[in-house]
């Protein structure tokens, strides 16, 4: 349980790099409630707080779920890293 409760914090920290290069030359965010927040208060800002209340959300009551929960948060999250890095490869090669 430890391991993948780590695993998701990394996770968080790398959807935190790829999503803010991305947006940063040009992407746009596809999730509504957080493309809603960065017209708030900015991209950077709006990113901080989701990563940052996701770790806190995952430190917090991680241990208190079932692995069943975890794995599946484990796996959305492993899709969502894999096309953020196939955008950022995309747009590396065009640069």
């Amino acid at each position: 349980m430890a391991t993948l409760i780590s695993l998701l914090v990394i996770m968080q920290v790398l959807d935190f790099w790829t999503t803010y290069y991305i947006l940063s030359r040009g992407g746009r965010e596809l999730n509504p409630l957080l493309a809603k927040l960065f017209d708030k208060v900015g991209e950077k800002r709006g990113l901080l707080i989701a990563k940052g209340a996701g770790v806190v959300i995952i430190v917090l009551w991680g241990p208190l779920m079932p692995m069943r929960v975890l794995v599946g948060l484990t796996l959305v999250y492993l899709a969502a890293l894999a096309n953020n890095l196939y955008h950022v490869i995309k747009i590396k090669r065009t640069n």
